[in-house]
């Protein structure tokens, strides 16, 4: 990585699972995706601990394509009409994947929390979320359009040698300038 570059924040779970198997998680900040699985022995752990180079393990990687953008969810209340009024969860599931997806985000169907199934008034109610990732240099720009992160945020207001590319304390955008 270069000196100018601005380094991915992010987060490393190490564990033992029942097998004896390592595993080493690695997690993006920003979109919190886990993105890399790794599983070694532990004798192939010690050995990365402590220094040897290029060590095998098995290693799944996916979501990549969210790295480095924020995901961004919100809560969605939606009634369940016609003969949908089934009260298996599973039932209601693939109902509100059928009528409450919105272009641009995504879907989630879990419905296994209190309150996300209401009965009221002869209703059913099911409670989701969405959520989509969004690139922070893009929303970091269009705030410089609208002139600051957030209504209470006042970038106009900062000081020569506030750190570019640093988290905003207030909104937590990404300072562009």
């Amino acid at each position: 990585m270069s000196a100018t570059s601005n380094p991915l924040r992010g987060s490393l779970t190490i564990c033992k699972d029942s097998s004896g198997t390592v595993r080493v998680y690695v997690r993006d900040q920003e979109s919190r995706t886990v993105f890399a699985a790794l599983r070694l022995s532990p004798e192939d752990f010690a050995d990365a601990l402590f220094g040897l180079a290029e060590t095998h393990c098995e290693l799944d990687v996916h979501g990549l394509d969210r790295i480095g953008k924020r995901r961004v969810s919100e809560s969605r209340q939606i009634e369940v009409l016609g003969e949908a009024k089934i009260y298996k969860r599973d039932n209601l599931r693939a109902w509100l994947r059928e009528n409450a997806q919105e272009p641009g985000w995504i879907l989630d169907d879990y419905l296994g929390t209190q309150g996300s199934v209401l009965y009221r008034d002869g209703k059913v109610l099911l409670n989701y979320r969405v959520y989509k990732f969004v690139d922070v240099a893009e929303e970091s720009a269009a705030a410089v359009v609208q002139g600051s992160c957030d209504p209470d945020c006042e970038w106009g207001a900062r000081k020569d040698g506030d750190p570019v590319g640093q988290e905003c304390q207030k909104c937590g955008l990404i300072i562009p300038f």
